[in-house]
C-alpha cells in the first residue's frame, strides 16, 4: 500500500476534525442567542394558550352569571312593582333580556365546546404521536 492509499483510508475512517470543531464552536457561540429565542417562542405559545383559556373561562362565567342575574333582577322587579310600577317593569324587562342573553350564550358555549374540544384533543394526540411516529415507535 502506498502513501496515497493510506491517506485515503485514514481520511475515510476519521471524521473531518475541522468540521467537528467548527460545529462545536458554532454551538457554543450561538447558545446565548438560540436559548432566549427558544424560550421566547415557548413563552409566546404559553401566552396564547393562556389567553384562549381566559376567554373560555370568561365565556363560561358569563353564561352562568347572566341567567342568574336575570332571575334575581326579575325577583327584585316583582318586589318593586308594588312601590313603583314603572321601575318594576323596567327591571323586569332588563331581567328578561339578561336571562335570554345568558341562555343564548350558554347554548353558544356548549355548541363551541362540542365542536372544538374533540378536534383539539385529536390535534393534541397527533402532536404527541408525531415524534413517536418519526422514531418508529408508533405507526
Amino acid at each position: 500500500m502506498d502513501l496515497k492509499e493510506k491517506e485515503a483510508v485514514r481520511s475515510k475512517s476519521n471524521p473531518d476534525l475541522w468540521k467537528l470543531v467548527s460545529v462545536i464552536l458554532l454551538c457554543i457561540l450561538l447558545f446565548p442567542i438560540i436559548v432566549p429565542l427558544f424560550l421566547a417562542l415557548i413563552g409566546a405559545a404559553v401566552g396564547i394558550l393562556a389567553a384562549i383559556a381566559g376567554i373560555a373561562i370568561g365565556a363560561v362565567a358569563a353564561a352562568v352569571a347572566l341567567p342568574v342575574a336575570g332571575v334575581l333582577l326579575m325577583m327584585v322587579a316583582v318586589y318593586n312593582l308594588f312601590f313603583s310600577p314603572a321601575i318594576g317593569l323596567v327591571m323586569g324587562g332588563i331581567g328578561c333580556v339578561l336571562l335570554s342573553f345568558g341562555i343564548l350564550l350558554f347554548l353558544l358555549v356548549v355548541w363551541i365546546c362540542r365542536a372544538l374540544v374533540p378536534s383539539l384533543i385529536r390535534a393534541l394526540v397527533s402532536m404527541i404521536r408525531y415524534p413517536l411516529r418519526k422514531a418508529g415507535i408508533v405507526k
